[in-house]
C-alpha cells in the first residue's frame, strides 16, 4: 500500500485517477461529428487512458491488486 492513506485512501486515489484520465480521454475524442466513429475513437481513447492511469500508478508504486481491488469496489459502489 502507497502512502499513509489506509485502504479507503489508496482505492481513492486510483479511482480518481481513472477517473480523471476517462474524462479527458472522452473530451478529446468528441470532437469527431459522426456517431460512429465518435464511438471508436471514444473506446480507444479510454482503453488507452486505462493504460496509461496503470502504468503511472505502478510508477506510484501500486500493485496490480490494490488498482485491481480499487476498480472492482468502485464498480460495486456504482
Amino acid at each position: 500500500m502507497v502512502g499513509d492513506y489506509g485502504s479507503w485512501g489508496s482505492k481513492i486515489v486510483i479511482i480518481s485517477a481513472f477517473r480523471e484520465a476517462e474524462e479527458q480521454a472522452v473530451a478529446a475524442a468528441s470532437s469527431h461529428p459522426d456517431v460512429q466513429t465518435l464511438a471508436a475513437r471514444t473506446d480507444v481513447a479510454i482503453r488507452d487512458a486505462r493504460t496509461r492511469t496503470r502504468m503511472q500508478l505502478h510508477a506510484r508504486g501500486y500493485t496490480d491488486t490494490e488498482i485491481d481491488d480499487a476498480l472492482i469496489e468502485f464498480s460495486r459502489l456504482q
